[in-house]
């Protein structure tokens, strides 16, 4: 007989050792448990919806074939839009490429119709159908005269090239819904104008129109300290240049997608003499200090103070 078993029966009044006591409470635990069967596995069934007995898959053919007359309505509907409307954007709220092919088109006074798809209770169905339909799921995605443009880089791109309007007009002789834009003149240089090019001036022919019509050009802006720095430097050498203060003007943005396309350079100010591109500020400083500018504003026909 073992020790403890020996201790068990010999001891006058029997009281479970700790490690004893625990033992029994689990045994005590265990036989208490009843234990029930579960139910029958029942067929998962989305909500507000009624059983058709002739279904016997959850995501079988009829899941298939709604999902599918979804997929057809909503290729549908894009359809129609981009038949319907000359420009169309397919958009989220808080894209911020989509929010600059908004400004854009609005800078050119195009009223297009946007999409926000993050608004409208089927945008995810539009949005994979706009895939399915262009190989493009993101956005923006933008349709002129029916046809896939595609996102905000071609877009641009096709702007800066002076192509976009082109386009846009040739949409709008084709549809019955004209678009609406804004101005009628082409722009000015300088700060006192916001018109947007017309169909017939596009930016590129603008930033092209101004430096042949005047001696010296600077296309700046009014927050740039660069800018100033070379308007400074000409009115001190007397020169009346023509300055097209950029953010002034509604179209500045596209003039300075169509600076950086023809010139090579983006940033401001961006300096003609004669027709020349000089460049931005340091390289007209370095002129002056070489005394070269002062021969290029002459052969431009243009006097400097001494």
């Amino acid at each position: 007989m073992t020790p403890h078993i020996y201790w068990l029966r010999h001891t006058p009044t029997y009281t479970k050792p700790p490690f004893t006591a625990a033992i029994f409470a689990v045994v005590d635990t265990r036989r208490s448990l009843r234990l029930r069967p579960l139910p029958d596995r029942q067929r998962y069934r989305p909500p507000d919806t009624e059983a058709d007995p002739s279904d016997t898959m959850v995501h079988g053919v009829a899941a298939s074939g709604a999902a599918t007359s979804k997929r057809s309505n909503s290729g549908g509907k894009v359809s129609a839009l981009v038949q319907s409307h000359p420009v169309v954007v397919f958009s989220k709220t808080y894209c911020g490429y989509c929010l600059q092919v908004k400004q854009l088109l609005r800078q050119l006074g195009v009223k297009a119709k946007v999409v926000e798809l993050d608004d409208m209770a089927d945008g995810v169905a539009l949005q994979r159908s706009l895939a399915a339909a262009t190989g493009q799921r993101t956005v923006p995605s933008v349709w002129i005269g029916g046809k896939h443009i595609g996102g905000n880089d071609k877009t641009q791109a096709l702007h800066a090239r002076g192509q976009l309007e082109p386009l846009i007009a040739a949409a709008t002789a084709r549809t019955s819904t004209p678009v609406s834009r804004a101005g009628s003149g082409a722009g000015e240089a300088g700060a006192g104008t916001g018109a947007a090019p017309t169909k017939a001036t596009t930016p590129a022919s603008f930033v092209k129109d101004t430096v042949r019509g005047s001696p010296v050009v600077v296309f700046s802006k009014s927050s740039c300290p660069y800018c100033r720095r070379t308007k400074t430097l000409l009115r001190q050498l007397g020169v009346n240049a023509s300055v097209v203060e950029l953010d002034k003007r509604a179209d500045g943005r596209a003039i300075q997608d169509a600076l950086a396309s023809l010139s090579g350079q983006r940033t401001v100010p961006n300096v003609f003499i004669g027709g020349e591109h000089i460049g931005g500020n340091d390289a007209t400083q370095a002129l002056h200090r070489s005394g070269k500018l002062a021969g290029k504003l002459a052969a431009a026909g243009v006097e400097i103070s001494s």
